[in-house]
């Protein structure tokens, strides 16, 4: 500096400029990675835009079963150069990796977020999960079915006032664009119901029963991370005893979901049913069957839809709850005895061979059925009294 400024007799100020115009034009001659950055981290190159690279499939541990060749994850710096990386490089573009599949599974779940209705004090502070709650599915899969489900979850809304603590928030997953008007909302209300916008998800291989094509939202569940623990309960159940049990179950990570055994032409099956299920949420379990149903890479029962899949993915890890948690009505026809033994103990009916609603008295499952239009018909009584109250009230 001194040199240039006796032998030229430039000023300071036009020493530095001259400075920093010649260390701009050897920061272009040489490359701003190799002159500025340490050698570990010079991990400029072009985003990979031919077919994914396969050498690299481990599941990263915190996102178990998520590939590291995730869209938008750039090709190895070593890649096609005959260059073997040394350790650090190695090690130094797998976190950069892993820090891409993050991003990419965060924003998956935020797409795949459910959007609640506006509420002061609920759903829980963010960061701080509530221990658990209670969810439940309006499906619009056939239109024609919509009010009856409404009903449903009306009565199951009723009978959870009497056998849940009223702490335990009960959230109901209505579908994105569905045809729930206000009313339809109001009821739901009414019956200690909060609500949801769930965004569909739609298999590869839906179901061939138009009521089951709706099902795989319920992979939202595991997405549900502001509470720690999901009791999920189809809109065709009903509460007819204390739900202590289902409410501290033990999901953890080591067995995500628990379910009862599921019974078909009365023979006891493998798998479990759906309509009553224990989720411990986990926001990169979601990711991960997310995945696992997109990229079709899981082979099971597509009738059976999302109950079919669960149970292929969970085959060996899912535990099994008491029949009494869950008495399917088909084993009132078909394990009528067994039926019988459990009948004291029995806290939640699921009307699967035929709904609450649809049951008479020529019904072959009209001894069950009393239950459900029992809860209807008390309902109907206390909406009565209410308005009645209110209208005394009123004059």
């Amino acid at each position: 500096f001194l040199a240039m400024r006796n032998v030229i007799g430039l000023s300071p100020r036009c020493v530095a400029s001259l400075i920093v115009v010649i260390s701009f034009i050897l920061f272009l001659a040489n490359g701003w990675h190799s002159s500025l950055l340490p050698p570990v981290l010079v991990m400029s190159v072009p985003v990979y835009t031919g077919n994914r690279p396969t050498q690299s499939t481990e599941d990263c541990s915190t996102c178990t079963g998520i590939s590291r060749t995730s869209p938008g994850v750039r090709e190895p710096p070593w890649a096609g150069f005959g260059k073997a990386p040394s350790q650090l490089e190695r090690k130094a573009y797998e976190q950069y990796s892993l820090s891409l599949i993050r991003e990419d599974g965060g924003k998956l779940r935020q797409q795949y977020q459910c959007k609640f209705e506006h509420d002061s004090t609920w759903p829980a502070v963010p960061g701080k999960p509530q221990p658990i709650a209670i969810v439940s599915l309006l499906s619009a899969s056939v239109p024609s079915l919509l009010n009856n489900y409404i009903l449903g979850l009306e009565v199951l809304g009723y009978s959870l006032n009497e056998h849940c603590p009223k702490s335990v928030p009960r959230i109901v997953m209505v579908l994105e664009n569905s045809p729930c008007d206000r009313l339809c909302q109001r009821r739901l209300r009414d019956a200690g119901w909060k609500m949801c916008a769930a965004p569909r998800i739609v298999p590869p291989h839906p179901s061939n029963f138009r009521r089951f094509r709706d099902q795989f939202v319920k992979l939202n569940l595991w997405n549900m991370v502001q509470y720690e623990r999901i009791v999920y309960l189809d809109a065709d159940t009903l509460a007819v005893g204390s739900l202590r049990g289902l409410l501290h179950t033990n999901v953890n990570r080591d067995h995500p979901m628990a379910a009862a055994q599921d019974i078909s032409n009365g023979v006891w099956v493998s798998g479990f049913n759906m309509g009553v299920a224990v989720i411990c949420t986990n926001g990169s379990e979601f990711v991960r069957l997310f995945r696992l149903m997109s990229g079709d890479k899981v082979s099971y029962s597509h009738t059976m839809s999302e109950q079919g899949f669960l149970g292929k993915v969970y085959e060996s890890t899912w535990l099994k709850l008491p029949f009494e948690q869950n008495a399917n009505l088909a084993a009132w026809t078909q394990k009528r005895e067994h039926w019988k033994k459990h009948a004291a103990n029995i806290s939640v009916i699921h009307y699967t061979m035929e709904k609450g609603w649809a049951i008479n008295a020529r019904s072959a499952y009209y001894e069950i059925g009393v239950f459900w239009h029992e809860r209807k018909h008390k309902m109907c009584y206390m909406r009565c009294s209410m308005v009645e109250l209110c209208d005394l009230a009123a004059a």
